[in-house]
């Protein structure tokens, strides 16, 4: 039984719902440092941003899986 395409219908949505988020947490994170310069959003802005980054930084992760699991796919047909 061959579970890579299962595999990679299970990836596709991982790499795109983190990139999703995080760009919907950055363009929060950015209004709400530009919506109060001297408060605390400033400190919220910021950390929503860097967990915008982060995750960005999982879906980088797994595209790579896709990808490396894409090469052992046709490695493995030829």
């Amino acid at each position: 039984m061959n579970l890579l395409p299962t595999i990679r219908w299970l990836i596709a949505p991982a790499i795109l719902l983190p990139m999703l988020v995080a760009v919907l947490f950055g363009l929060m994170g950015l209004l709400s440092a530009i919506d109060d310069p001297a408060g605390e959003a400033v400190v919220r802005g910021i950390g929503i941003f860097v967990l915008a980054i982060w995750m960005v930084n999982i879906a980088a992760l797994a595209i790579a899986v896709a990808v490396e699991l894409t090469v052992r796919d046709e490695k493995s047909e030829e």
